[in-house]
């Protein structure tokens, strides 16, 4: 042993059982067990030494006898049965690690959404309303730690969402122009639940289509026209919204828009949009609009006053009120 047992019990040299006792419960107590168990093994060896040499110096000398008590009493031998050694005292683990370490194993478990909603909500207001997010740093680490958990376990850590969009204020920090992008998405997942209540409760266009793919119908050539811009308009404005519908309903709906857009009329009507847009731009750079409007009112003027001469001026009867209605509009 490089180090005196004495040294590493904190007293000097003695042969006092119970002052080594002492001071071993005293040094146990300033080592952290886990952390550091080689200290602790160090500390066990100089305690055992430190008794061993009291055991052998109690049994070397006796102890004194007074007059007239009879004989010289004998030596003590060590008991041969060891007391029991101090253990080392835990200290209590704080209630909020208790939370955050049940929601956490709640949103990444096997349980399904429903069953781990209830908990999970009690639990998360538990922990941001505690005394401890009294404290800068603690508030801080939790609102990271809770940034982090709502975005990875998407769609299964909605209940933690609404407690924590509350306690943090992140909806008025989404307005600000400094706001943490991770921030921005947890917003934007509040977003996207509202807009799947919305759907859920049957209000606006996109209610069908999304009760389709939820409930997993079966694809039908007269629907894919609606779900495929619902679906459009999901990947571009919430994204999320995805992963609340059922995968396999999904990709069947999906594979259905694929084959109609590869399908002959498809593509002949995506090019004639193509090159109609083209058409478009070009006559609108060479002002070829203007020259179309042009030319119709020459040939409509002269078509009217063919018409008059043909019918010796009766076509004014029904050619004034139309100009005039239209002049009107």
């Amino acid at each position: 042993m490089s180090a005196s047992p004495w040294g590493l019990l904190g007293i000097a040299r003695t042969s006092d059982d119970g002052e080594i006792r002492r001071a071993y419960a005293r040094a146990l107590k300033a080592i952290d067990v886990d952390q550091d168990p080689g200290a602790f093994i160090a500390l066990r060896q100089a305690f055992d030494a430190a008794r061993m040499h009291a055991a052998q110096v109690a049994a070397r000398v006796p102890e004194p006898a007074l007059a007239g008590d009879g004989p010289e009493p004998e030596p003590r031998a060590e008991s041969s049965v060891p007391e029991p050694e101090p253990k080392p005292e835990l200290e209590a683990r704080p209630g909020w690690v208790e939370d955050v370490e049940a929601i956490q194993a709640l949103i990444f478990g096997d349980q399904t959404r429903e069953a781990i909603f209830a908990e999970v909500g009690l639990r998360a207001e538990r922990l941001l309303n505690g005394p401890e997010m009294e404290q800068i740093d603690h508030a801080a680490r939790v609102e990271q730690w809770a940034v982090q958990v709502i975005l990875s376990g998407i769609p299964r850590s909605n209940a933690l969402l609404l407690p924590a969009l509350r306690r943090f204020d992140w909806i008025q920090r989404y307005q600000k122009w400094d706001c943490h992008p991770a921030i921005r998405a947890v917003v934007g997942r509040y977003m996207d639940c509202q807009l799947v209540n919305d759907l859920n409760d049957g209000k606006g266009i996109y209610a069908m289509p999304f009760r389709l793919i939820q409930r997993g119908t079966k694809p039908r050539g007269s629907q894919v026209a609606l779900v495929e811009r619902f679906l459009a308009m999901v990947r571009s404005e919430y994204p999320t919204v995805l992963q609340e519908l059922p995968p396999q309903s999904l990709e069947a709906w999906e594979a259905l828009i694929a084959r109609r857009n590869n399908a002959l009329p498809a593509r002949f009507g995506q090019a004639r949009r193509i090159y109609w847009a083209k058409f478009v731009r070009f006559a609108r750079r060479y002002k070829l609009d203007l020259v179309g409007q042009v030319l119709f009112f020459t040939v409509a003027t002269l078509l009217g006053l063919g018409l008059v001469v043909a019918t010796h001026g009766l076509a004014l009867i029904f050619l004034v009120p139309a100009l005039v209605n239209a002049n009107k509009k």
